[in-house]
């Protein structure tokens, strides 16, 4: 044991490799969870101690691979091996067999007396220190007529006496193995190679004659669903509209790297004092300076920024010094500042430790949400600068918020992995649900005007997962799809107008779009939008900045290390002369429907809704519906012609098509020679 007898090095994958051995035939199967290959190796026991066989492929990543009993293998198909492949969605078995000219007769020499279904002592007498051999059985079929209900060769795999495939079709496997070299001993050298089709479906009634096997590879199948929003497209902004030479702070522990509306952006900037770059969305266009200019300094660094959804030049901090700052930004901006701002109109102080998040309420104005490294979530009324409320008993770090429509539940997920839904004004948590996905974090949205959420983070295997759940059932999802193997923490926007999932990760490359209703499996993919740029963060816009007359569905700025790119998302139509109200429903006003001291109070007051139908342009479902003639042919009836006028009527037809030739085609005078050159 201090030495092995031969060391080979595979690949680099992450996976761990899991043996499977099988003594009868001497094979060796090597599988790992997210590869999509599984090895086969033949094991000699003198050098070079093994061989390879051809692996078997799949296109899809397996969840797991596990090895049969011998007595499941279908032996009157010369199969020696039977394997079970979990994929995402399904189990595919895969049988390796020994190509043979017939299979009218059990080819002994392949199938050694293997261990049976009976224990060959109990649990006591094994600890007791007593040794016994395993009991074997025969894996030759009972001839025909033979009560097989007791005996060794029936199978575990329940059998089926329907000789017809899933596409109608009977075929057979063809030899894909062969060694890479001859070995002296083993399977391969005394039957020859072992075939290994995947997905095997043995047919077979333990009798001793030629059974039908059919072997045949499972296809993914895709239905195309229609939808209005399947084809969203992604444009960015030419050059001259983009924003360069960002020099972008991104720290592990920043919640947010980029905030904007629509007339000014904030970025976190690189360099001490927590700094935050504004810049004028229609003036700062082009290359930024590359020498400081003026900023806003705010003593520490910066965890998370927002800009208040009711008055766009006001700008709330949160940092690792556990104080909240409110900055007014002038008309004229900082950039032409000699000096960083360090002076914030007000400090809001309550939490003692860092502050991680900062967001306003969708709707009340005034009303500011907080969380911390305190364990704790409290709401400000900026307006009077008071800790109006505080939620606690958070088990650890609240990672993402998301209020209802209403306004008056809030939803969090923290590190501790539990979904808490808060009655807000009464500070009471009124339903929780544990264990809601992976330790790398799960972020929640509120799903519009209904009591469901959507989940996106990590499952326990560290796949990234949306999941779809109703806050009075939260133990078991109405939906989940699993996406990719990524680390990266996915940001979920929802659009309850169109019922369309935006999300964006820190380092992706991409916008990944999904759209969620009541038709199953309730969550769709749609078309990612793919760039070449790693993403540090992500700002969208309010519903109302969108350009209706481009049927524009959302618009945001992309932040990478070094430049902001501005990107309209829209749904290709072709009447863009009519207001497309079908994807344009009353949407969320941008003004606040309700002031944060009669909220805190207890008074509700139901959202403004607004419509976006510019001024004079008609609505699509009142436009004119597009009549289209239908060509009408004319068909003569002859049938009570006599023989000789129909044939008259024909060499008629004949003769007309004869005169074409003595009539002018247009274009012919600018065409061929002329007369005189034929002379020559």
């Amino acid at each position: 044991m201090a030495k092995p007898l031969k060391t080979v090095m595979l690949d680099s994958s992450p996976g761990a490799l899991v043996p499977m051995y099988d003594s009868d035939t001497s094979l060796l199967f090597l599988a790992a969870r997210g590869d999509s290959t599984i090895r086969v190796m033949e094991v000699v026991e003198d050098a070079p101690y093994y061989y390879d066989l051809p692996p078997v492929f799949d296109k899809l990543p397996q969840r797991g691979v596990c090895m049969l009993p011998k007595r499941a293998c279908h032996v009157m198909g010369a199969e020696v091996v039977k394997l079970y492949r979990a994929l995402n969605n399904s189990v595919v078995p895969i049988g390796f067999r020994v190509p043979r000219k017939h299979y009218t007769e059990f080819w002994e020499e392949l199938y050694p007396d293997t261990p049976g279904p009976d224990p060959a002592m109990k649990a006591e007498e094994y600890l007791s220190g007593q040794d016994r051999d395993p009991l074997k059985v025969s894996l030759r079929p009972a001839p025909e007529g033979t009560d097989t209900s007791s005996s060794a060769s029936s199978s575990d795999v329940p059998s089926s006496t329907n000789s017809s495939s899933s596409n109608g079709t009977n075929t057979t496997s063809t030899n894909t193995g062969g060694f890479t070299q001859a070995p002296p001993t083993g399977m391969a050298a005394r039957h020859g190679s072992v075939s290994s089709p995947a997905g095997s479906r043995n047919i077979f009634d333990s009798r001793a004659k030629e059974e039908v096997v059919e072997y045949y590879t499972p296809k993914e199948v895709k239905v195309v669903r229609s939808s209005k929003y399947r084809h969203i497209v992604g444009k960015s902004a030419m050059k001259i509209h983009q924003y360069d030479n960002m020099k972008v702070l991104s720290e592990a522990m920043q919640n947010r790297a980029i905030a904007g509306n629509s007339q000014w952006m904030g970025v976190s900037w690189q360099g001490v004092g927590g700094r935050i770059a504004i810049f004028n969305v229609e003036k700062d266009k082009g290359r930024a300076p590359t020498t400081d200019f003026g900023m806003l300094e705010t003593g520490s660094p910066v965890l998370d920024f927002a800009f208040n959804p009711f008055k766009a030049n006001q700008l709330v901090t949160g940092g690792e010094n556990a104080v909240i700052k409110l900055w007014d930004i002038p008309e004229s901006g900082l950039r032409s500042l000699k000096a960083n701002v360090k002076e914030a109109y007000a400090q809001l102080k309550g939490h003692n430790h860092k502050v991680v998040s900062t967001e306003f309420h969708p709707h009340i104005s005034s009303l500011l949400l907080s969380t911390s490294g305190d364990l704790t979530a409290k709401l400000w009324d900026i307006s009077t600068q008071q800790d109006s409320l505080t939620l606690s008993g958070f088990g650890d770090l609240v990672l993402s918020t998301s209020w209802n429509w209403a306004g008056n539940t809030l939803a969090t997920t923290s590190k501790d992995r539990t979904l808490r839904i808060w009655d807000v004004r009464s500070q009471a948590e009124a339903h929780s649900g544990p264990d809601i996905g992976g330790m790398l974090g799960t972020k929640v949205a509120w799903l519009g005007k209904n009591d469901q959420l959507v989940l996106v983070g990590f499952d326990k295997n560290s796949e990234r997962t949306i999941q779809v759940v109703d806050i009075k059932k939260l133990g078991e999802p109405l939906s989940s799809v699993r996406l990719d193997n990524s680390s990266s923490v996915l940001t979920p926007h929802y659009d309850p107008d169109t019922g369309v999932l935006l999300m964006w990760g820190k380092g992706d490359t991409s916008v990944k779009f999904y759209e969620i209703n009541n038709e199953g499996p309730m969550i769709h993919a749609l078309i990612e939008h793919q760039t070449t740029v790693p993403q540090v963060g992500l700002a969208l816009l309010h519903k109302t900045t969108v350009n209706v007359k481009e049927v524009e569905i959302a618009k945001v700025y992309k932040l990478s290390q070094t430049t902001i790119e501005p990107i309209t998302f829209t749904v290709p139509r072709t009447k863009k002369e009519f207001f497309q109200d079908d994807i344009y429903t009353p949407t969320l006003s941008s003004a606040p429907s309700n002031d944060a001291a009669s909220w805190l109070h207890g008074t509700d007051k139901a959202p403004i809704e607004i419509s976006l139908q510019p001024s004079g342009m008609p609505k699509l479902s009142d436009a004119p519906k597009q009549v289209v003639e239908k060509r009408r042919i004319v068909v003569q009836d002859d049938s009570h012609m006599d023989i000789d006028r129909v044939k008259e009527r024909m060499l008629g037809s004949l003769g007309s098509l004869a005169n074409i030739e003595d009539q002018p085609i247009p274009g012919d005078e600018n065409q061929g020679v002329d007369d005189a050159e034929w002379d020559d």
